[in-house]
């Protein structure tokens, strides 16, 4: 949906800003989700295991639950 979007929208996108804006941009977006992607790709499986350490005893806390014990 996304490269459609895109593909429907480039035309208009450069004909406004032309091709050098428009590559700066596309690229800026490339480097920020790489940015967000690869540090999850690389160190997520750890920093899920320190938040489950820090904040396991969140899941034992029944507090306004709304089920029987």
């Amino acid at each position: 949906m996304v490269s459609f979007g895109i593909s429907l929208m480039i035309l208009p996108w450069v004909e406004k800003q032309g091709y050098l804006l428009v590559n700066l941009e596309i690229a800026a977006a490339i480097l920020l989700v790489g940015g967000v992607i690869i540090p999850i790709a690389f160190w997520g499986k750890r920093f899920r295991v320190v938040l489950e350490r820090r904040w396991s005893h969140w899941a034992d806390w029944e507090a306004g639950a709304l089920r029987p014990n």
